[in-house]
């Protein structure tokens, strides 16, 4: 629910209860590839409404039906339950099982955290809204302070 000029309003998003997965998204089976290493960071970028989530929740299950992995998720809202299979699955919501997304992932500590678990042995997936691969960058870079960037 929010204010408005008008009054209340409120926003609906429709959400699915199918699986995602590539096949039924139709996107290329060789992107399974950026989920088989162990450890490293994706980033799925685009528009509002690209797919991003929808694209990362197929990466998720293939993980899912593939391997025994540990699988933490921070959604807002969780919009693809994934019934465990082979991994063990925690999705966490904002606003319910963390605060905001700021203490969840924005906030510069925990992405410097999470570059780190990228680093040091973890496979790190998650969306960032941008128009192309170079915007991407330079909002991750740009969470950093100036001295910071050039380590």
């Amino acid at each position: 629910m929010l204010r408005t000029s008008r009054g209340v309003g409120f926003a609906v998003r429709l959400l699915t209860n199918s699986h995602a997965t590539l096949k039924s998204l139709n996107l290329h089976p060789d992107l399974v590839r950026l989920v088989q290493p162990t450890h490293g960071l994706v980033l799925v970028c685009g528009p509002t409404g690209g797919g991003k989530t929808s694209t990362l929740a197929a990466l998720l299950q293939e993980i899912n039906l593939r391997e025994a992995r540990h699988i933490i998720t921070i959604e807002s809202p969780v919009e693809y339950a994934l019934p465990p299979r082979k991994s063990f699955i925690r999705q966490r919501e904002v606003g319910r099982d963390t605060p905001s997304f700021e203490q969840a992932l924005l906030d510069p500590e925990v992405m410097r955290l999470t570059l780190a678990a990228a680093e040091t042995g973890h496979l790190v997936l998650a969306t960032m809204h941008s128009a192309s691969v170079a915007e991407a960058l330079q909002r991750l870079v740009g969470a950093f302070a100036q001295l910071e960037q050039q380590r």
